[in-house]
This record gives structure tokens, sequence and C-alpha cells, in this order.
């Protein structure tokens, strides 16, 4: 591709089989953006779906900031998302999925963060749910703070991936991209890899429309996803335990005993790693698929138990009774 001019955020999209609908919705919502100035990278990863090549093209035509990528063949997310990313040359990157909404001012104010934030390397935004699935199952799960989101990836992602905005330059720097071994839970890999190369942020209110619907909810992940996603949550919980002096801990064979040893050992005085621990135990003890009586009286026991919010007490009392299945360790 050949632009005359290098804008400051390169929007990255993947289309695949989204309705159209949901699609003029997506693409409408960047294009109404109140900061103007920035590309929007669309990849076509069903080039044989002949109405969505139609919509792309005449999007195209009618905005000159849209450019197309057709893949030859359907490859995945994970690598579209690597093709567009290559082609990106704004100063940041923002993300932006097929089937939800941008709110209107949503660049302005990450741009603006960013802007006054240079040690910052990725900033999400806060959402607001919609679609035919009940919000009322969804919680609120988004934390601001670059000691709150890190301590947060010890059990999953901190951010909703289609909401961030990426340094690109720190991409580039570091050769980082997506991991194409992982075909779902890309952004938590693509996280751990950016991990100690900046601080990360969400700016605290509903930028982004994240549409849920029954047919991805019931989407199921293959056992190896899974395995992959497990290995990045336990490289992670290796690389707190080792800022804090502790190379002991297995946390694939990690006992009751191993997890309060833990505990003594973290250093309390600082607050990210009093948030951090708390995660770690509340991700460890959530896991117990045997003995989940006993290891619920050792937490107890130990004081862990009572570090939980109200919430995860509940959380943790309906794995405790059946209610709720255990989280993978």
């Amino acid at each position: 591709m050949s632009f005359s001019n290098t804008p400051a955020v390169s929007v990255l999209m993947s289309v695949y089989g989204e309705p159209l609908e949901w699609l003029r919705e997506a693409v409408g919502s960047i294009l109404q953006q109140t900061y103007t100035d920035f590309e929007f990278i669309i990849v076509n990863d069903n080039p044989e779906r002949e109405e969505l090549d139609g919509f792309l093209r005449e999007s195209a035509t009618g905005d000159r900031r849209i450019h197309i990528i057709r893949n030859p063949e359907n490859i995945g997310l994970t690598k579209s998302l690597n093709i567009g990313l290559r082609e990106c040359r704004g100063r940041y990157v923002a993300r932006m999925d097929a089937d939800d909404v941008s709110h209107s001012t949503r660049f302005e104010k990450q741009v603006a963060y960013m802007d006054a934030h240079p040690d910052v390397v990725v900033c999400g935004t806060d959402i607001n749910y919609f679609g035919d699935v009940p919000v009322a199952t969804y919680s609120d799960w988004i934390h601001e703070s670059d000691e709150e989101i890190k301590a947060q990836m010890l059990s999953n992602s901190g951010f909703a991936h289609p909401t961030v905005m990426i340094r690109r330059e720190v991409l580039e720097a570091n050769s980082i991209s997506y991991d194409e071994a992982y075909r779902q839970g890309q952004d938590y890999r693509l996280w751990e890899q950016l991990y100690d190369f900046g601080k990360f942020a969400n700016i605290g209110q509903k930028l982004y429309g994240y549409r849920l619907s029954a047919s991805q909810v019931s989407k199921k992940s293959n056992t190896a996803q899974v395995a992959l996603g497990l290995a990045v949550r336990r490289r992670i919980i290796k690389k707190w335990l080792l800022s804090n002096g502790i190379d002991d801990f297995a946390p694939d064979s990690a006992t009751d005993a191993d997890v309060r040893r833990v505990a003594r050992r973290i250093p309390k005085h600082d607050a990210a790693n009093r948030l951090a621990l708390t995660v770690f135990l509340r991700t460890y003890y959530f896991s117990r698929t045997e003995s989940v009586a006993r290891t619920f009286f050792r937490a107890v026991a130990a004081g862990h138990f009572f570090r939980f919010s109200f919430k995860d007490k509940c959380r943790y009392a309906a794995i405790l009774f059946g209610l709720k299945k255990p989280i993978a360790w």
C-alpha cells in the first residue's frame, strides 16, 4: 500500500461471517469518530462471500481512509490480524471487532490518554454489553491501573481485546505480533509479550459496545487452545513470583501447603503485590476439583478466604456446593 500521509491511528479489524447489518454498524461507528486522523484497515478473511466483498469495496470507495486486504483464502483471526498489523502505519494501533460498536469519542479519549502517558503501551476502555443475551449474566471486570490489570492477568486477560489502543513502536522495536499458535486467546498471549515493555491502562468509561449473541456464547474452545491459555497464566504467575524472589513454586503441581508457603513469602508492604496475591489465591482456590471442602477450611484457617470480595466469596461458596464449576488452574 502507498499513502501520502501518516495517520495517528491505524484501526485494525478482521471480518469473516458477521451479518452485514452488524458490520455496517461497526464500520459506521468508526467513520463517525470525533477523532478523524486514522486509517481503517479491514482484512477480509472470507473472500468467497460475495455480499461481504461487495460491501467492503463499496465502503472503501466511499471513504479514502478505508483500506481493504483480501485474503486469498480463510486463514483465521490471528493470522489475519498479523497481516493487517504489518500494514499499520499509525502511531497507535486500535483494535475493533466487526460485530461491535465504538462510541463516537473513543479514539479522541484514548489518543489523549496515550499522548499524556508515554509510558503506557496498551490502553483499553470499559465496555457496555448489548445484544440477545441477558446482560445480567455478565459482571463488570475492567480495572484501570497498571497494578490492577497486571494482577488480573494472574487469572485471565486484563483487557477487553477489541477496545485496546497499542503503541506501535513498542511492537516493532521488540518484534512483537500476535502468536499464531493461538487461534483463541491471542490477546492474552499478546499482553504477556508486552508485559515488561510499559504500563497497562484502561479508561474507566464505557467507550465500546460489546455485542453478546447466543452463537458467540455457545462457542467452545478445543482442548489444545485451553491448554495454551493456561500456559500463559502459569508463565505470568511464575514471572510475578520470580519478581518476588520465589523460584520454587510449580503451578501445575501446587498443593494447599505450597500456596500457603507462597502467601507467607510475598512482601505485603507493596500495594501491587497485595492485589496480585489476592488474584493468585482466588485463582488457586477457585480451581479445586478434589477435596474442595478441605481446601475451603484450609483457606479460612490461613485467612485467605477473608481476602476475597463479597462476590468472590459467593462464587467460592457456589463452587463448594457444586452450583458452579471450578475454573481451570
